[in-house]
């Protein structure tokens, strides 16, 4: 589904000079394949999945969607980032069905959609909130259900669940993976934490920086449906994790 060849990406500093951010990416992901990139800090993870949505340009190199390249940012391609972006003003309910009525949709056809997806992230009796009443999982549950709204074919997460504590995320890991295993969207996904990335992927792509690039490629040969209280007593489980906190913490110790 998604084809990335040679890609480079450039910038300017603030001093005028080239700063090489990501240095010939090329990576195929398959249709309804959970993906997740970790790598350390500054080795243009986010920049990566930017360029996939369209919203950064590449230098060189191309990526392509179903043969077809990335020129901007697309109704195929969801983005849900670590900030919410809900619209303060409008309701549960109305968040999740402005891109709907975007698209056309009649009001109730909307708000119809919207409640399903309501009652799919746990939010039904939350409808007619604002987004200020609502803690910050279920605000992410609010713009998880708000992409999933237009239906994208592919999600592009970029440390969604960053900024939440332990306890609420591990519950929205959760959830993601049941509505992955339902409609089975390709997903890209950023993140920081090994553990969640190996619960999450069917690989795991660990970058390195200076610049970023593509260091390793991990499948992770683990059945599912996943349940985390298994997966501790497993033992591959655990040895993914050692071996790509392993990887990144060299890549850190290189670079300090």
């Amino acid at each position: 589904m998604i084809a990335i060849e040679h890609l480079s990406k450039r910038f300017k500093t603030a001093a005028g000079k080239d700063h090489l951010a990501l240095s010939d990416i090329n990576l195929e992901l398959q249709s309804g394949e959970f993906v997740s990139i970790i790598g350390p800090s500054g080795c243009g993870k986010s920049t990566l999945l930017y360029m996939i949505g369209g919203f950064v340009p590449a230098s060189d190199g191309k990526i392509l969607i179903d043969g077809r390249p990335v020129t901007g940012p697309g109704p195929d391609r969801g983005p849900v980032f670590q900030e919410f972006a809900l619209f303060a003003w409008k309701t549960v309910l109305q968040n999740i069905a402005y891109g709907l009525r975007l698209q056309g949709k009649s009001k109730p056809e909307a708000e119809e959609r919207a409640r399903v997806l309501l009652r799919m992230v746990g939010l039904e009796r939350f409808a007619n909130f604002y987004p200020k009443e609502l803690s910050g999982g279920m605000k992410q549950r609010v713009a998880i259900a708000r992409t999933l709204a237009y239906n994208p074919e592919i999600l592009l997460m970029d440390e969604p669940f960053g900024a939440l504590d332990a306890h609420t995320r591990t519950h929205l890991q959760r959830d993601l993976l049941r509505i992955w295993e339902e409609h089975r969207k390709t997903v890209l996904f950023v993140t920081h934490s090994v553990e969640e990335a190996v619960y999450l992927s069917d690989r795991v792509i660990v970058m390195a920086a200076g610049p970023g690039r593509i260091a390793r490629i991990i499948p992770i040969e683990l059945e599912r449906p996943r349940q985390r209280s298994e997966l501790m007593f497993d033992r591959r489980y655990q040895e993914y994790i050692t071996e790509i906190e392993g990887m990144i913490d060299a890549f850190e110790a290189a670079a300090a």
